[in-house]
């Protein structure tokens, strides 16, 4: 990454970061939905109660 950076490669740089926050926004997807089946407490309904 430093060195795309120190050369100028812009795609390289652009595709990394994309990758990166790709696999960022997937793992953060699964721990929300992991949490939910972990803690009942915090699943969503579809009514009060």
């Amino acid at each position: 990454m430093v060195n795309a950076i120190q050369m100028n490669d812009y795609n390289v740089v652009i595709a990394i970061a994309f990758v990166y926050s790709s696999l960022y926004i997937f793992t953060m997807l699964i721990v929300d939905i992991l949490y939910g089946i972990i803690d009942p407490r915090i699943r969503i309904t579809k009514g009060a109660n």
